[in-house]
């Protein structure tokens, strides 16, 4: 106690001599000052026990039984131990942490009065140092182990000069220390390093699954305890990341499409707001789509899509067909509603961004809207319904809707078509294939090259699904053709040009996230994050209660009804048998009567053979 009220006098002494000291004098005097700080708490803290060869040790002041380390001698802190940073103290007592099993933290530190960019004192504890104060009021959702044991174990150094020196180390844990096998598990032994995110960004881009990058990080390091991190860790790490972009997704958009304009002039893109600055509808067509509107524009197909983002925005790609009957891209869109309206914003704006003027034909689906949109904008295209058009062609073709390719059944169909000769010159032979039967049946041409032997069909099944079609086999099988080496020759598109740039200046900063859209095709209510993040309560199917642990197979209800009906059966049964066994022994109808009555109102085996006994006395009198 004498030497704790000298160290006290000492620190008051050396507050109140700080103001008129120099600054060198001021540095010598904290050093000083936490030196004695050390020491007055090593003094009131119980000693650090002493290295032995069981981790198991017990306090000489206290009950308290503790757990030291066993490491090597070298790993283990010692007083007066100097390290050139606080990085290589915290990278020293963390290797003995690991080697101990145990983890670490950073506790306190203190800062120089003369520059509040020095670190003059340090504190690193357990990561079990402290207890953990438990809330009453907040319901228990998510169960955790004990993470806060009050652990005193800890490594505080000071500056001395541009030193950091150990001034107190206390070596016992009141917890026990993991094995081995599990210290890579702990907090401060797991980290994703700069590599390992740099190669989680590069896997991720090719569509390696999380758990198969951790499978690449175990055998790269030779085994899951040198990996430096867990699977858990990876998944924090991504979802940290996402966090970071999460509200900018349409600015992020807007620089995206900025970056792509800056590589390609022929890329423009149109981004409406309203009044609070949040995305309402966004139009880009790329270099490609304009190229490829400008030779196979004439018929265009607009439909829209849903669900197909996170805002459940509506997605519309304006398509067409190319010279080989491949569907090409001539702009999309997002917008956030269906109404006439916004139709006609994005038709006017694809009219704009596109070199040819507008189509011949545009095909959509039955929506009034559109319908109206395109009435306005497009008053001299000829306007049809998809399904309309499509069951028609098929219709002449003699084909079902939902028909797929096969050449089984054009083998089988080849036999009802005619092949009949109309046109023949020097180069070539022309055949027109239609069918037998049937009014109204198109009529599709065969050409013959006779200089290569080629064969084409006007209806171009060979050239968009690889399969013969039937008008092929149909002259194959009149001509008695049994091998032929078919080529199809489709043509060359038109020799590229140039096409017009159109530059469109649009500034738009500070973009805010587009609204949820309720579209007409989502199929579903719309639920927000509150009612997402609640969990739908738990309901019995056996006794209809809802919030409760049990279900069906184990319901108390349904378990005492079926033990009760149970025993109502073995009962019945004893009591059918008993009233067999009368009618066996006193041959009575009336008594028969009686104990049959007896069991139907469930009466057990010993009144039924008392009320049996009783009437065959009655009888017996009578």
């Amino acid at each position: 106690m004498e030497a704790a009220q000298i160290s006290l006098k000492i620190k008051r002494c050396t507050d109140l001599l700080l103001p008129l000291a120099r600054p060198q004098e001021i540095s010598s005097l904290k050093d000083k000052g936490d030196m004695e700080t050390d020491q007055q708490e090593e003094s009131i803290m119980p000693p650090p026990t002493v290295h032995q060869p069981s981790m198991l040790c017990e306090s000489a002041n206290s009950s308290q039984r503790l757990y030291t380390p066993q490491v090597k001698n070298d790993l283990i802190p010692k007083i007066n131990q100097e390290f050139d940073s606080l990085e290589k103290v915290q990278v020293f007592y963390n290797r003995y942490a690991k080697e101990g099993g145990f983890s670490t933290r950073s506790h306190s530190s203190r800062k120089s009065t003369v520059d509040v960019n020095v670190i003059v004192r340090k504190k690193f504890c357990c990561y079990k140092q402290g207890l953990r104060v438990q809330k009453i009021t907040q319901p228990n959702i998510r169960r955790r182990g004990i993470t806060r044991e009050n652990c005193r174990a800890k490594l505080a150094v000071v500056r001395k000069g541009e030193k950091y020196v150990v001034s107190q180390f206390v070596e016992g844990h009141n917890h026990s220390l993991a094995s081995p096998r599990r210290a890579h598990l702990l907090p401060s032994h797991r980290k994703v390093s700069a590599a390992k995110k740099a190669l989680i960004e590069q896997l991720s881009a090719a569509n390696v699954p999380t758990c198969q990058q951790m499978t690449i990080f175990e055998l790269e390091s030779g085994g899951i305890e040198n990996a430096g991190c867990s699977q858990q860790d990876l998944y924090n790490y991504k979802r940290d990341k996402k966090m970071t972009v999460d509200g900018h997704d349409a600015n992020m958009l807007y620089e995206y499409f900025q970056s792509e304009k800056a590589k390609n002039n022929g890329f423009t893109f149109t981004i409406e707001k309203d009044d609070a600055d949040r995305m309402t509808h966004c139009f880009w067509p790329d270099a490609t789509a304009r190229k490829s509107y400008k030779y196979f524009g004439d018929v265009v197909v607009f439909d829209t899509t849903y669900n197909t983002n996170r805002y459940s925005m509506i997605f519309a790609p304006i398509l067409g067909v190319n010279h080989h009957r491949q569907t090409t891209l001539f702009g999309c869109a997002f917008l956030c509603d269906e109404t006439s309206e916004t139709f006609e914003w994005l038709l006017k704006e694809w009219l704009k961004a596109m070199p040819a003027g507008p189509p011949k034909m545009i095909i959509t689906d039955q929506d009034l809207a559109m319908t109206k949109a395109i009435s306005i904008a497009l008053p001299n295209t000829l306007h049809r319904a998809l399904a309309h058009i499509r069951h028609n062609e098929l219709d002449k073709d003699h084909k079902d809707v939902n028909e797929r390719p096969n050449l089984k059944n054009e083998l089988f169909q080849n036999t009802a078509y005619k092949v009949t000769a109309t046109n023949e010159d020097d180069d070539r032979v022309v055949y027109a294939v239609h069918r037998i039967k049937g009014s109204g049946s198109r009529v599709r041409e065969v050409v013959v090259d006779k200089s290569s032997n080629h064969v084409r069909c006007s209806c171009k099944m060979f050239e968009c699904a690889g399969i013969p079609c039937r008008h092929l086999l149909a002259y194959f099988s009149r001509m008695q053709i049994d091998d032929c080496p078919m080529n199809t020759s489709c043509g060359g598109g038109p020799n590229q040009r140039r096409l017009c740039e159109l530059e469109m200046t649009w500034v738009r900063i500070g973009l805010k996230e587009p609204f949820q859209v309720r579209a007409k095709g989502c199929g579903k209510r719309l639920k927000g994050g509150k009612e997402k993040a609640a969990k739908k309560a738990r309901r019995c199917h056996g006794c209809g209660l809802t919030g409760q642990s049990h279900d069906k197979r184990n319901c108390p209800k349904l378990l005492s009804t079926s033990s009760q009906n149970a025993r109502f059966n073995d009962e019945d049964d004893d009591s059918i048998e008993y009233a067999d066994d009368c009618w066996k022994e006193f041959g009575h109808p009336c008594l028969l009567a009686q104990v049959r009555a007896k069991v139907d109102n469930r009466s057990g085996v010993e009144q039924v053979e008392e009320t049996a006994i009783a009437h065959w006395n009655e009888l017996q009198h009578t």
